[in-house]
């Protein structure tokens, strides 16, 4: 888990990699396949994730902060990655 810096109103940007149980990249997941939770200072935030494929299992999600605080997001892929990866964003 990474804690950045950054700004607020601009758009953030994390990267999530999926493989499956022989540790094969999996390609071709969408949006819909993914589940996330973002917090906002400790509490469950509203905020909206945008995920992408960008490579051979590599996936990217972003998200604009509007508000100052620190953010977390969890990401999970309920069949290959359940207990998801998470990312934590102090914003100014």
């Amino acid at each position: 888990m990474a804690r950045s810096s950054q700004t607020v109103n601009t758009l953030i940007h994390g990267t999530i990699v999926v493989y499956n149980n022989t540790n094969a990249p999996v390609t071709g997941l969408v949006q819909g396949d993914f589940t996330y939770l973002m917090a906002l200072n400790g509490v469950v935030n509203a905020t909206a994730i945008t995920l992408t494929e960008i490579s051979s299992g590599r996936y990217d999600y972003s998200f604009t902060p509007t508000v100052v605080g620190y953010y977390h997001a969890l990401i999970r892929n309920a069949t290959y990655n359940p207990r998801g990866e998470q990312d934590e964003f102090d914003v100014q």
